[in-house]
């Protein structure tokens, strides 16, 4: 088993047992391997069939996962300041919401503020990811209420 495949089947088991964490640094090379990681995990939060949940995850069609991509090289922080509103509902599908950040290094001061004070108070249905190449990339107050998973780097094959 890869160790990119371990990081996901460490996520299920924590889900199995009930220590979920709200808040996951997802670390290393700029790889599709975190993001789909990411959204395996939010597929496993829906009823019935994940690989299909999976598959609308993919596609951007299912309403219980938010994805958040930088603009120009930068998140906005009018995106992490409409975080609150667009979770303050409970899922709609899945057991719980799933909030992606993808280039969490992105982020300017004002937009890590933003965010430090949604992961200081989240909702209990909502998990967070934050993708970044390094969890120094962040500030330290936001790596301190997360909980950081490595990936590999690619296999040059």
């Amino acid at each position: 088993m890869s160790r990119n495949a371990r990081v996901l089947e460490s996520l299920r088991a924590s889900e199995l047992e009930g220590r979920l964490h709200h808040a996951y640094i997802l670390s290393g090379p700029e790889a599709p391997a975190k993001m789909e990681c990411a959204q395996r995990v939010a597929a496993d939060f829906s009823p019935g069939d994940r690989e299909a949940a999976f598959e609308r995850i993919r596609r951007g069609n299912h309403p219980d996962f938010l994805l958040i991509l930088p603009t120009e090289g930068l998140v906005s922080v009018d995106e992490i300041r409409a975080l609150p509103k667009q979770l303050a509902y409970p899922p709609l599908e899945s057991s719980r919401r799933v909030v992606v950040i993808d280039g969490a290094q992105c982020m300017n001061a004002q937009a890590n503020n933003a965010l430090l004070k949604v992961l200081e108070e989240p909702p209990g249905h909502t998990m967070f990811f934050l993708l970044c190449r390094e969890p120094t990339d962040l500030l330290p107050t936001i790596q301190s209420r997360c909980q950081v998973m490595r990936f590999a780097p690619l296999d040059p094959a």
